[in-house]
């Protein structure tokens, strides 16, 4: 089989898992849903939002922030702006 052909089954197979998404939504939404839900508080989901969520008695509060690094991607030039909330020592996420 020929690059060609290869890349028509990738093809075929995006568009079939599309049509099972599409036919999930519309007949079953509310198992669809609590799938998004369950992988969205899946354990390291949670683990990321408490890197940068701060309660304070159950309400949200304003952090004063710092920049640390300003820098730009290395494949697509984007902005990148790296920050941390003032008064805490920075660790290293990698």
């Amino acid at each position: 089989m020929g690059r060609l052909g290869k890349v028509k089954w990738s093809l075929l197979s995006c568009a079939i898992v599309a049509l099972v998404l599409v036919a999930g939504s519309v007949f079953t939404p509310g198992r669809l849903t609590d799938m998004v839900k369950s992988v969205a508080n899946n354990e390291f989901a949670c683990k990321l939002r408490a890197l940068s969520e701060h309660k304070v008695d159950g309400e949200d509060r304003l952090s004063e922030m710092a920049v640390e690094t300003i820098g730009a991607g290395k494949i697509d030039y984007q902005s990148l702006v790296i920050s941390k909330e003032k008064g805490l020592v920075s660790s290293p996420l990698f």
